[in-house]
Formats: structure tokens, C-alpha cells, sequence
């Protein structure tokens, strides 16, 4: 009884030694692949693809499974454009778990490729099950992409409206209307931007629709009031720089 007792304990040790040991080996393997990941995103950066596609072909090589298990993994495959890769990675992490993250980059992965009439499918399937705001934002740019940005508009819209804090979508629409309609309904939108958020992008768009305008002297004014509010951007410091020197330029033609 008490030899069958120790060899059962015996066993029993051994066993939780073995598995001690692989969720050591597991634990190392998932580090070395999330810094071989990093070094694989360093490389897309420096956009040096051959090393990044080299690298990436590796680890997947090797660990399949630990390479393919982390989230930012898609973008990975979007950036080296291996998109029939990233649409099999989406497709089966949504239809093993239901979740709205795992949709979004189903919708995400077809947009990335080009196919715009397919993503502005699967953005709709989005709002329908998991509206969200993103749902809406990119959804209209893929109608507008497909040439619909009435529809792209109307869908703004009605994303501002359920999503009123939310200024992705405001932005996307600040966009449309500069390119697609009036200016004058572009920079309301892009001075709403400013006044509800203070972002930057709204100081942007509002220079870009007054400069077309050819309201110099506004355009100006708001320069010198975004290099107040953000005087670490370089890019408004130029554009009030070269505002200022058109003004003196203009002053100096017609012998102000």
C-alpha cells in the first residue's frame, strides 16, 4: 500500500514537474517571439520591408501559434500587404470568438487592401450588430472611396449624432466636405472641431478652407492663435511664417 502510495506521488510530482517546465518553455517561446514582433515593427518603421518580410517569415516559421496569437500581428501583415494572410487571421479570430474588436478588423483588413465596396459591406454588418463610432467614420471614407459621398455624408452625420463626443467622425466629415462640397460647410464643421475639442486638426482644416477661400486675413488670425495654443508644432509656426511673409509681400505691392 504505501509503495503503491509513493509511486503515485512519484508520478504525480513528475507530472507537475513536466508541466512546470512547459509553461516555462511556453512562457520563454512568447517572449522571444514578442521581441522578435518589436524587431519586425522597428524594421516596417525604418521601412526596410525585405528585412521586416524576412523576420516576420521566420518566427511564423517557428511559432506559428505565438506569432499569430497577438493582436498587433494584423497590422504586421497589412504593412508587409500580405493580405490574403491578414484576411485568413481576421476571418478565423472572428468566427472563433464574437467580438466587436475582432469585426472591426475583418472590415479593417478588406479597406487596408483596397477593396472599398467589400469593406463598405462589412462596415455596415459592423454598425448592425456593434454600432460604434469607428463603424461610422470608416465607413463613410469607404463610400467615399466607392464615389457615394452623399450617402458617406448622411452616414457622418448620423454618427456625429449618436456619437456626438467622438471626433474621428467629425474629422472624417471635415474632410468630405473640404473635398466634396462647399468650403463654407467644411470650415463650419472644422471650427467646430476647434471650439468643442481645441485639437489642432481643426486650427488645420480651418487655414486650408479660409487659404482657398481667400480670406487671408482670417486665415491668418487663427494661425497666430494655434501657434499660442500649440507652439511646439513646427508645421504652424511655417504656415504663419509664410502667412506673414505673403502679408508683407501684399502690403509691399500695393505700397501700404
Amino acid at each position: 500500500m504505501l509503495t503503491s502510495l509513493r509511486l503515485w506521488f512519484e508520478r504525480y510530482s513528475a507530472m507537475r514537474e513536466l508541466r512546470n517546465i512547459r509553461r516555462e518553455d511556453h512562457a520563454y517561446i512568447v517572449r522571444e517571439v514578442a521581441g522578435q514582433l518589436r524587431d519586425i515593427k522597428d524594421a516596417i518603421a525604418a521601412n526596410d520591408f525585405s528585412r521586416a518580410g524576412n523576420l516576420w517569415d521566420k518566427v511564423h516559421a517557428e511559432h506559428p501559434k505565438e506569432a499569430l496569437d497577438p493582436r498587433s500581428t494584423l497590422q504586421i501583415l497589412i504593412d508587409l500587404k500580405r493580405f490574403d494572410d491578414a484576411e485568413a487571421l481576421a476571418d478565423a479570430r472572428r468566427k472563433r470568438v464574437s467580438h466587436q474588436s475582432y469585426e472591426e478588423d475583418y472590415a479593417y483588413v478588406a479597406h487596408q487592401r483596397g477593396d472599398f465596396a467589400e469593406a463598405v459591406r462589412r462596415w455596415e454588418a459592423v454598425r448592425k450588430r456593434y454600432p460604434s463610432w469607428k463603424s461610422y467614420a470608416d465607413g463613410a471614407n469607404a463610400l467615399t472611396l466607392t464615389g457615394r459621398q452623399e450617402e458617406a455624408k448622411n452616414l457622418l452625420y448620423d454618427g456625429i449624432a449618436r456619437f456626438p463626443e467622438q471626433i474621428e467622425i467629425r474629422i472624417e466629415l471635415g474632410r468630405l466636405l473640404t473635398g466634396s462640397y462647399g468650403l463654407e460647410e467644411a470650415l463650419r464643421q472644422w471650427t467646430e472641431i476647434r471650439d468643442k475639442f481645441g485639437h489642432p486638426i481643426g486650427y488645420d482644416g480651418m487655414v486650408n478652407c479660409l487659404h482657398a477661400l481667400e480670406r487671408y486675413d482670417e486665415e491668418f488670425a487663427v494661425l497666430k492663435e494655434a501657434v499660442v495654443k500649440f507652439p511646439t508644432i513646427g508645421a504652424m509656426r511655417a504656415a504663419l511664417a509664410a502667412a506673414e511673409q505673403r502679408r508683407l509681400s501684399n502690403d509691399a505691392g500695393t505700397g501700404a
